[in-house]
């Protein structure tokens, strides 16, 4: 679905830059057009000022060239107005890309994380067992701790000692 978004998007923009070259062009043609037909003599030129007259357009119709240069300048400034947009959305598009990117990047390594953490916690417990049965079975272990606790889990803790004493 992005990559239809993508591809009709820049058909969009060809079009548009197409379209914005014409308007250039048809503007530079009526500013020309309009240089052209303002011409002012000079004074010290040769020609009669009759001849000059003669070559200079009426002045309506250097308002209607000079409204087709304002409106072409209108509409490039559209055109261009357009293509910032779509110069917009397509950032918005690529940025939404590299957060989906990094987002699955981080997924991956949350992933990679919980598995060490699982593995490290699996040799922890393995290794505690293996504490715990080699302190329990050595002769060179120290009395029990009194205990601070309620008197339920002090009967409880000697039990247990008695019994570990029993079973060596």
């Amino acid at each position: 679905n992005l990559l239809w978004f993508n591809m009709s998007s820049a058909v969009a923009d060809l079009s548009l830059w197409q379209s914005l070259d014409t308007e250039l062009v048809s503007m530079v043609d009526y500013f020309s057009t309009l240089i052209r037909a303002s011409h002012v003599p000079q004074e010290d030129s040769d020609h009669a000022t009759s001849t000059s007259r003669e070559k200079k357009a009426p002045g309506e119709l250097l308002e209607v060239w000079a409204e087709k240069l304002v409106y072409s300048a209108y509409t490039a400034l559209h055109i261009t107005s357009q293509l910032k947009k779509g110069a917009m959305l397509s950032d918005f598009n690529s940025l939404i890309e590299n957060v989906r990117t990094a987002r699955e990047s981080f997924n991956k390594e949350d992933g990679l994380v919980n598995n060490k953490m699982s593995t490290i916690k699996t040799e922890v417990h393995t290794l505690l067992g293996e504490l715990e049965s080699s302190y329990y079975s050595s002769k060179h272990r120290g009395a029990l701790l009194p205990a601070t606790g309620s008197d339920e889990l002090n009967e409880l803790t000697q039990l247990a000692a008695a019994y570990g004493e029993k079973a060596s």
